[in-house]
């Protein structure tokens, strides 16, 4: 069993235990784990510290799915075993001598885990990854609240749901109720993914939860410094440095380590002194530190995150100077921008940089993030070389009014999407980066590039016909130039100021209506008469009150008649005026 006391500080949501974590358990020899098994370090560690068991003698079953049974049981060791009380909560289905019997009245007793009903618990249904997340994520909170410590203040659904997106390709597939506990999980390195899929729906496998949970138990021990900042035991991995520290701070000689969130909203850091000898910053690590103006990083740093880099100094608006030193192998800096050794990718930019910034010739993509936070950047100039940008590559970029796409950008193939009509058209899935520059206004494209123009400030794909980006910024009447078929996913993400759109002769299909999320100022559209999909506008459009449509009324009812949600969705648009040529 873990025996544990919980210290006054708290790690972003992931205790920080003072006490030792008890040796309470053996490691049989199973020969179902092999050296070398990616798994296979983490099923030592849950057996060693007596979380979890083999399924027989000999064998740990790694791919066996973990049950709800399971769950409980392995939160009981970690919790000592308390003793279960004569009234805490029973199920029809679990029996006080069932294994897992204790577990579930604790667990219950505790609101770690709900029934299913009011009377069965299902012990042996399957725990998805998303319910781990969910059920460790109440457990740090019950412990906090067990400390005196304040619990984590509830979020807007919609705000974590893009934030764990930025982590996520899947991040939108998470249950409400364990947004909050997905994001949590994922920022402090607890839950990962394959190929930045988190898989929220899919049963956690045995191999997968003794992977979880000695991320989570080993980011527990901890030893205070004098200056009040966490660190390993071996020294290490800094993992706290206090809310309230002021001023310079000089991360202690000997750590390799910056953890993540490690310095989450240290409003009053100002600069970071980062010895020789640090080699990793993980994700988010310096988040929030809204004074922090200066960070020079060492010769010996080899690895900002893989996944995001810009999110490490996300919320620093002040930090301006950002640089690292001569000779480091992997990193070089320029302009206080941060890019690779070979010149290929921008790694991270200041998110204090202002004005223009022209990216160097050489480099051909962004990292995810690069640009985060850049709240004063107004125009991006992208050179020849560049090929992508990258999704999340300009969150936060508030300021940003233009862009220039040069000769060499380019956009992978599209996504096959099989329409309601059975026929599959193919979708680009670009424009997520511009869902975060409220203040766009222009884009121009090189006369050099031969896949993409830009015409009205849009971004056009002449190649397959598909209208990428309206900027956010842009307002009044937007004509749209023959030669566009298609409309991309994103293409008017809140477009709010625009008030009348109208669509070209070519235009066959206008996507599904989540592509006009916000356009809450469109009043009037064109529709050609060969359209074939149409609803998106009408769907999403809330104070649209006229369309003028290409054809005659008898074309248009035709149009309606093949309308997939039907004529009758279409007249509950009340108010809506509907004209003829």
């Amino acid at each position: 069993m873990l025996k544990k006391m919980i210290a006054a500080g708290v790690l972003a949501g992931t205790m920080i235990l003072s006490g030792a974590l008890a040796f309470a358990g053996t490691v049989p020899d199973f020969t179902d784990v092999k050296e070398g098994d990616w798994f296979a370090e983490n099923v030592h560690y849950v057996c060693e510290e007596g979380l979890m068991k083999g399924v027989s003698e000999n064998r740990f079953d790694p791919s066996g799915t973990f049950t709800r049974g399971m769950m409980v049981t392995v939160l009981y060791r970690m919790e000592g075993e308390p003793a279960v009380e004569p009234g805490d909560a029973r199920f029809e289905d679990v029996g006080p001598e069932d294994w897992y019997g204790d577990p579930v009245a604790w667990a219950a007793s505790e609101k770690l885990v709900n029934g299913i009903s009011e009377t069965a618990f299902a012990p042996k249904d399957p725990v998805t990854r998303e319910q781990l997340a969910a059920i460790l994520y109440r457990y740090v909170q019950m412990e906090k609240q067990k400390a005196g410590l304040p619990a984590d203040g509830e979020r807007n659904a919609s705000e974590l749901r893009d934030e764990l997106s930025g982590y996520c390709s899947d991040g939108r597939d998470v249950s409400e109720y364990a947004l909050q506990p997905a994001l949590w999980a994922v920022q402090n390195g607890i839950l990962k993914g394959d190929n930045r899929k988190l898989m929220p729906k899919g049963n956690a496998t045995r191999a997968q939860v003794a992977a979880v949970m000695s991320r989570f138990c080993q980011k527990q021990s901890n030893v205070p410094a004098e200056d009040g900042a966490y660190y390993s035991r071996d020294g290490k991995i800094l993992y706290r440095i206090p809310t309230d520290y002021t001023g310079k701070f000089t991360v202690k000689e000997g750590t390799v380590e910056l953890a993540d969130r490690c310095a989450v909203n240290c409003t009053g850091l100002e600069a970071l002194i980062v010895p020789e000898g640090v080699r990793t910053i993980d994700r988010e690590a310096f988040a929030g530190c809204s004074a922090l103006r200066t960070v020079r990083l060492p010769a010996s740093m080899e690895a900002l995150p893989d996944y995001a880099p810009g999110m490490v100094f996300k919320d620093c608006p002040a930090l301006e100077e950002l640089t690292i030193v001569e000779g480091n192998p992997r990193y070089d800096s320029e302009n206080n921008v941060i890019i690779d050794q070979t010149r290929h990718q921008v790694v991270l930019a200041a998110p204090g940089i202002q004005g223009a910034y022209t990216v160097p010739e050489g480099v051909i993509w962004f990292g995810v993030g690069a640009f985060a936070g850049c709240k004063d950047l107004k125009e991006l100039v992208l050179s020849d070389t560049v090929k992508d940008i990258n999704y999340g590559s300009l969150i936060g970029c508030d300021s940003l009014e233009s862009i220039h796409f040069g000769r060499d950008f380019y956009l992978p193939d599209p996504e096959p999407q099989i329409m309601a009509t059975g026929q599959v058209r193919y979708f680009p899935v670009f424009g997520d980066e511009f869902r975060f520059c409220p203040n766009l206004k222009h884009i121009t494209v090189s006369e050099e590039n031969p896949h993409f123009i830009a015409a009205e400030d849009c971004l056009i794909d002449v190649d397959r016909g598909h209208l990428l980006v309206v900027p956010q910024g842009k307002a009044g009447s937007l004509t749209l130039p023959e030669g566009i078929e298609f409309v991309g996913r994103n293409a008017f993400y809140h477009c709010s100021a625009i008030t009348e759109i109208r669509f070209p002769e070519s235009m066959k299909n206008l996507s599904d209506p989540s592509v006009y999320e916000g356009c809450d100022g469109v009043e009037t559209i064109y529709l050609p008469k060969g359209i074939e999909y149409f609803y998106g506008p009408l769907e999403a459009c809330p104070n649209l009150k006229t369309i003028e449509f290409g054809g005659t009324e008898a074309d248009w009812q035709k149009a309606l008649a093949s309308y997939w949600r039907n004529a009758e969705a279409f007249e509950k648009l009340s108010g809506v005026t509907v004209t003829f040529r």
